[in-house]
């Protein structure tokens, strides 16, 4: 698998978990999300995507059995 399918920037991980690049930024601030690891090249926010997994299943709703 090639680094850039390993990881997801912002813009990236708001698609994925359907929501706005500031509603990532805010998860990240608040813990929702581990802090990001940052891109040598150009700085960007990087999570890898298995982060965004289990992320993605704790935001899911509950819903009653």
């Amino acid at each position: 698998m090639a680094t850039a399918e390993k990881f997801a920037t912002v813009k990236v991980a708001a698609r994925l978990l359907n929501v706005s690049a500031e509603a990532i930024r805010g998860y990240e601030a608040r813990g929702v999300l581990p802090p990001a690891l940052r891109s040598p090249i150009n700085g960007y926010r990087m999570w890898p995507r298995e982060q965004l997994v289990e992320a993605c299943k704790r935001l899911q709703p509950r819903v009653p059995a």
